[in-house]
Order: structure tokens, then sequence, then C-alpha cells
């Protein structure tokens, strides 16, 4: 399917757009020249561009080329290339970052690193940087059960 394809799912707060898209099985799609965020249609704060995205579904992962990260229409962050899971699955890499502004500390900036341990456990390790205060690193290891 060519032209610009638009996709919004206002219950998730989940929309996108792709100049093409191509199924080749019930297991692969790949889009071209995509978006996505999860920001109200009328108010997009941050919008993730890449110029090609392949979701697996098989493999349950999906991987993005040529990623742009955009926060009020300003470029903030170019990755070459991005993996990601699909659905409920686990997969051990860097988490979106997180930006605040607050009155004791100033501006906090976090880019979370999420480190999946087979089978039930994980360490989530956010550094996190603060401006009056410095730098710090909260980490945890947990253990998943049923």
């Amino acid at each position: 399917m060519t032209g610009v394809q638009t996709c919004a799912l206002p219950i998730s707060h989940i929309s996108g757009q792709a100049k093409s898209l191509h199924r080749d099985s019930a297991n692969q799609l790949w889009l071209k020249n995509a978006t996505y965020t999860t920001c109200d249609l009328d108010n997009i704060d941050w919008i993730l561009s890449a110029s090609e995205i392949n979701l697996d579904n098989k493999s349950h992962q999906g991987t993005a080329k040529n990623v742009v990260i955009k926060f009020q229409h300003v470029p903030f962050l170019y990755l070459p290339y991005l993996r990601f899971p699909i659905g409920d699955r686990r997969l051990s890499g860097f988490l979106f970052p997180d930006f605040a502004n607050t009155d004791p500390s100033g501006v906090e900036i976090s880019l979370p690193y999420y480190w999946n341990i087979p089978p039930n456990r994980d360490a989530p390790i956010p550094p996190l940087f603060l401006k009056k205060p410095g730098t710090k690193l909260h980490t945890a290891l947990r253990h998943l059960n049923p």
C-alpha cells in the first residue's frame, strides 16, 4: 500500500502514519517513512519518525532505521538503528528518556537502561542527571513471580 496512511487509536493514545506499508505474511510488516506518538492529535509534544520500520511478530521484535525523536518540533535524538520488543516480551536495552523540571533539582534528565535477566529477573538501571545536586544512579534487581 502506498501514499500516506494515517492510523489513530484514541483509546490507547497511539497514532502514526507511514508513506507506504508492506505485509508479506502474518509475521512481517514493513513501514516506510513512518511516525509514532502517544500524544493527543491536537497537541503533539513529541514524535518519533523513522525511514524504515520492520515489525516481526514471529520473533516479537521490531527494528527501525534512521530514527529521529522530536520534542516540540525540535529534533533532540538521532539513532541510526533501534531494536524494540513487540507485545509483552521483554528485551534488554535503553528505554525512552525522561525529562522534568522541578523546583528543588532544576532540570532532570534520565536515560534508563533495562536489563532483562531471563527467566524471571530484571534490573532497571536509570542514571539520572539533576542540574543542582549532580548525577545519581538508582538500580534495582527484581525477581518476577506470577
